[in-house]
């Protein structure tokens, strides 16, 4: 059984349109209270939050001319403008 079938099953989200699916209750709970602790924890350390719908690759904003306001780093670096 796929993670699919089993958040299907247990009331966890709701299909909608191919494809499509909506959060029931019990899993924005969830996801908010997630996203409670990890703010939490970067603010502990400094982070900066954003948000964003939809990453294209560093080669699209190239093709675009349009300036790149930030960058991904792993843990060993620093995330710099």
């Amino acid at each position: 059984m796929t993670i699919l079938q089993l958040m299907l099953r247990h009331g966890v989200i709701q299909g909608s349109v191919a494809g499509t699916f909506h959060l029931l209750p019990s899993a924005v709970r969830a996801l908010e209270k997630l996203t409670r602790i990890i703010d939490k924890h970067m603010q502990a350390i400094g982070a900066q939050k954003f948000s964003a719908t939809c990453l294209g690759s560093a080669e699209q904003w190239k093709e675009s001319g349009e300036r790149m306001f930030f960058r991904t780093t792993d843990d060993s670096e620093q995330v710099q403008p």
